[in-house]
């Protein structure tokens, strides 16, 4: 590597490393700092890659064998070739099953036929599941950080010319394959028109195959290689002006062909001498003089390729800094706003609690007065039931009388509170509790997703409603049927008293008491869940009303150091580019 180059190579990296500290610090774009740190990378190691395509049955798979100097890839009479192929550099032959699914495996070469090839209905589905095959091989020409790729025949069927019409966009340059007895097809002369147009493929390689198909008698190696030379010339520059291809293309069509690489050669020759050493099928097959100009072509176009593609993504990530400052403008412009919906909702939450604690209540006031008030239908059943004990008495003594009553109001008072007040004070407590839990799934569903971005103090309404629970269920064990007035009149003689009209009285108020305690107590449950919840507002909106200045502080804070970084790389980006293209001025003097 000469002394320039080395010297273009640290200026180059100096500037990419310029850009990922400046991408960084921008909190840039993924892809594009990957793009940065991928093209460090390749001013490094100068990666290379080389495709051979064309046509299906153009002897691909075989001249690659050839350049590998054994056959590794799968070569057929029938188009075979059905995914992407990558021979690489390693010490020892291997293969490595890239899958679509990101799982991968390591087959001995000779199984490498029953993943790549469609020979079979199979191989044909394996092959649909599999990104790229990678081969590892010893060979010379991949030593120096160079790839080659075999890919699938163009016009074998649709689905194969789209696997290598994609594989375009990631080589940078094309061996087109072309059979010595047929040579230049309208697919072929389109398809290096397509190359030619491609941004990033800037040397094209035409390799005529089978040329020891050709009797030399009839055609002379050089007046036929001439010919075929002269063919491709006239009809690609023909294409691009019938097409009126821009003038850039044009050019770009002259550099790459008038000075164009084009070889015949015969792979299977080429073969054939490598495993017998059969010197006349070497100097038959024209392969020798290929394959060392191949590796000069590439190993140049290596560091032309690396410098090349340096500066143009050097030029395109440093062009999107405007796009990524606008963005990123509009990232914190959608943070802030978040804060604010946030805090909002919060707010919203406090200010409304206690309205949606009274709608909760006000729904249900006619279920709760309903509840209470079916205490009412006990009275009839006390006085029923008094009345049927004293028709059973046989006796008009006072005392007996007065025996009665009191053993009477003794069984009213255990039936009132074990039997009628139980079952009435479960609904109303099943009643409260859902309230409770109605209104924590209304809290829940206003904070649950603003609340944790501002405090990490734990709110857990949850607790607070268990406490109101707690509070309502000693509230109503409070609550007991007694008699407020004694049902035994205090008269001297029972039997001339009515006592029918005391017990009702006594009955009437006691149950008016015992409704009335369950009103109050209620009343103090709900009272102390008001409470409970205003004061849980209270503290909870100053707390937020900080943490919202301090977050908002925070981004606008981030917000200014953004744009001061920004105005200050902007002009340094201009000035990378400006020097990345004088670089590859200087590269080209």
């Amino acid at each position: 590597m000469s002394v320039e180059y080395k010297s273009i190579e640290f200026r180059l990296y100096e500037y990419l490393v310029q850009i990922q500290d400046m991408l960084t610090l921008l909190e840039a774009d993924e892809d594009m700092l990957s793009r940065i740190i991928k093209t460090k990378e390749l001013i490094k190691t100068k990666k290379y890659y080389v495709a051979v395509m064309g046509e299906f049955k153009r002897g691909k798979s075989s001249l690659i064998n050839a350049l590998l100097g054994q056959k590794v890839l799968p070569a057929d009479v029938e188009p075979a070739t059905a995914t992407i192929n990558r021979i690489t550099y390693g010490t020892a032959l291997k293969a490595v099953i890239d899958f679509k699914d990101g799982t991968n495996r390591d087959l001995d070469i000779a199984q490498l036929a029953d993943y790549v090839t469609k020979l079979t209905p199979e191989g044909a589905s394996r092959a649909a599941l599999i990104n790229e095959a990678i081969v590892y091989a010893p060979t010379v020409i991949c030593q120096n950080h160079v790839d080659i790729i075999d890919t699938p025949g163009l016009n074998d069927n649709e689905e194969m010319t789209k696997i290598t019409i994609d594989t375009l966009n990631n080589v940078d340059a094309v061996i087109v394959a072309i059979h010595a007895r047929a040579p230049f097809s309208e697919t072929e002369r389109n398809f290096v028109c397509q190359l030619i147009k491609s941004d990033n493929i800037n040397n094209i390689v035409f390799v005529v195959t089978f040329i020891d198909q050709i009797d030399e008698d009839d055609y002379p190696y050089d007046d036929f290689m001439d010919k075929i030379k002269n063919r491709i010339q006239k009809e690609v520059f023909q294409k691009l002006s019938k097409d009126d291809e821009p003038e850039s293309i044009v050019r770009k069509a002259h550099d790459m062909m008038d000075n164009m690489h084009i070889y015949g050669v015969s792979a299977t020759q080429a073969l054939k001498y490598f495993m017998t050493n059969d010197k006349k099928a070497f100097e038959k097959s024209r392969f020798d003089i290929f394959k060392s100009e191949l590796l000069q072509i590439v190993t140049a176009k290596q560091v032309e390729s690396a410098v090349q593609n340096a500066v143009v993504d050097i030029k395109d990530v440093l062009s999107e800094l405007d796009n990524q400052f606008n963005a990123k403008m509009k990232k914190f412009d959608e943070e802030l706003s978040i804060i604010q919906t946030n805090a909002s909702n919060i707010y919203n939450y406090c200010e409304s609690s206690g309205r949606n604690l009274s709608r909760l209540f006000g729904n249900n006031f006619h279920k709760i007065d309903s509840i209470i008030n079916s205490i009412y239908a006990c009275k009839n059943l006390l006085v029923k039931d008094f009345i049927k004990d004293l028709s059973s008495l046989r006796s008009d003594k006072h005392r007996d009388i007065e025996a009665l009553i009191s053993s009477a109001s003794s069984k009213q008072y255990n039936r009132m509170n074990e039997d009628y007040l139980p079952p009435i004070k479960k609904v109303l407590s099943e009643l409260f509790e859902n309230i409770c839990m109605e209104f924590y799934g209304i809290r829940q569903g206003a904070l649950t997703d603003s609340l944790s971005k501002f405090v990490s103090e734990e709110f857990n309404l949850f607790n607070l409603i268990d406490d109101a629970i707690l509070f309502k269920n000693t509230k109503l064990d409070e609550v007991h049927f007694s008699w407020q007035i004694s049902p035994i009149p205090n008269v001297r003689n029972l039997a001339k008293c009515n006592v029918i009209d005391n017990i009702t009285q006594a009955v009437d108020v006691s149950v008016d008491k015992c409704v009335s305690d369950l009103r109050q107590h209620i009343d103090l449950s709900r009272e102390f869940l008001f409470t409970s919840t205003n004061d849980d507002s209270q503290y909870m909106k100053p707390l937020v009303s900080k943490a919202e200045d301090e977050m908002k502080r925070s981004v606008d804070i981030r917000k200014q150091v953004y744009i001061n970084n920004y105005e200050a790389f902007s002009e340094k980006a201009k000035d990378i580019i400006n020097k990345s293209q004088l670089v590859l001025c200087e590269f080209y003097m």
